[in-house]
């Protein structure tokens, strides 16, 4: 190559080199006023030009990422104004769960997003709170239907998820009313049952067993598994029927000794009130029935007639 044709092919580059510089300058300022204006897009559009016309130009690379950071930083400025809307939105209608994604998705883009977590920490109550008065209204149930083991359980996991909760605090002193009324029942009942139970023992101590029965179906009406009542109540209604077996045997006895007396046959009639006897001890009818056998008896030896 001659001296001139090398002179002139460094003069190009040279021109062309101004011109990238002039052309890169350009971009970069329309880059600036787009920035000054908020439009980032148009500033990463002019500085990227910028960039690719002159690679090792560190400014205008510098200057592409902050405003590829500006308008992330815009778009999450928006994502988080129209996040906030919903979520605010989700707690009005009282839906928690919508709350509690919405502000999450805020706190992932900016974790110090005070308000986020202000209306996080309200979602969490909000859901915390229904949490707590379903398992309240379990437990009423259950007290409705008189079940306190079932009451105290719901209670428990209310107190488990929050027992400062004022539903939490609430049931528990509900609860422990209840729990202080079924032991003055359970007390009471204890003290029925004792005085059934000496009732009925009473009773068949003095062979009163229809009183025995009575008194122990009574206790057995208050806990049906009770075995000394059971008990009691069986072996008054064995003697109640042994009673009624003796007396239908005595009876017949003093049927027998009747039709003797009418037949005259005295010694068959004492006889016979003696088996009575021997089978009720102090018997009045069988007693009477005796006495008369031998009075008569008595009486006619000494008339002097042929008795049997």
């Amino acid at each position: 190559m001659s001296l001139l044709g090398a002179g002139w092919f460094a003069f190009r580059q040279h021109q062309n080199k101004l011109k990238t510089q002039e052309a890169v300058a350009a971009k970069m300022v329309a880059a600036e006023t787009c920035f000054d204006q908020s439009d980032f897009t148009c500033a990463i559009e002019q500085s990227l030009v910028a960039v690719n016309l002159d690679p090792q130009n560190t400014v205008a690379a510098q200057f592409l990422q902050s405003a590829q950071i500006a308008k992330q930083s815009r778009a999450n400025e928006e994502t988080i104004v129209r996040l906030m809307h919903e979520a605010n939105e989700c707690l009005t209608n009282e839906d928690a769960a919508c709350a509690q994604v919405k502000t999450r998705d805020i706190l992932a883009l900016d974790k110090e997003h005070v308000q986020a977590q202000q209306l996080l920490d309200q979602a969490n109550h909000l859901a915390q709170t229904k949490t707590i008065n379903d398992l309240v209204q379990q437990a009423e149930t259950c007290l409705q239907q008189a079940d306190i083991a079932c009451a105290e359980l719901f209670s428990t996991k209310a107190n488990e998820i929050n027992s400062r909760h004022i539903a939490s605090q609430a049931l528990a002193v509900k609860l422990a009313g209840y729990q202080r009324s079924q032991l003055v029942q359970q007390q009471a009942q204890e003290q029925q049952v004792q005085r059934g139970l000496s009732e009925a023992s009473q009773c068949f101590m003095r062979k009163d067993y229809r009183c025995a029965i009575q008194a122990a179906e009574r206790v057995l009406q208050l806990e049906p598994a009770n075995s000394q009542a059971v008990e009691l109540k069986q072996s008054a209604s064995m003697a109640q029927q042994q009673v009624k077996d003796v007396e239908q045997r005595v009876n017949k006895l003093l049927g027998e000794a009747n039709s003797c007396i009418e037949k005259k046959n005295y010694s068959c009639a004492i006889a016979k009130a003696e088996s009575a006897l021997d089978l009720s001890p102090g018997h009045k009818q069988a007693t009477a029935v005796k006495n008369r056998a031998q009075e008569t008896q008595r009486k006619l030896k000494e008339s002097g007639f042929t008795i049997k």
